[in-house]
């Protein structure tokens, strides 16, 4: 889930080829759901995340044949239960806190 539509359109952009058809939003109304904010630094830390861990984009990674690192989240999210996430966004403009700040995986 994406805590925004700008966030959301950030987020499939990637996906995006030029011929594709306008996307649509769809608004949910989630009630009794066990939902994981990754947009704060506590929910990450709970589940043993370095903060901003789960906002690296993965395409770069998944092109060059590594795993995500942002995996690692949707890996502990499963075990934890939870029926769904809310991702950071991974654009800087859009970041809940202002500009964010990269991820070094290998700190």
């Amino acid at each position: 889930m994406s805590p925004s539509p700008e966030a959301a359109a950030v987020a499939v952009n990637i996906y995006l080829k030029p011929d594709d058809p306008p996307r649509l939003v769809v608004p949910l109304m989630v009630s009794d759901a066990n939902i994981l904010d990754f947009r704060t630094p506590e929910t990450e830390e709970m589940l043993g995340l370095k903060w901003r861990e789960t906002a690296v984009p993965w395409a770069e990674q998944r092109t060059a044949g590594s795993p995500a690192t942002s995996w690692r989240a949707s890996d502990a999210a499963r075990a934890a239960g939870a029926d769904g996430m809310i991702y950071p966004p991974n654009a800087p403009t859009l970041s809940r806190d202002g500009p964010a700040s990269a991820f070094n995986p290998d700190q």
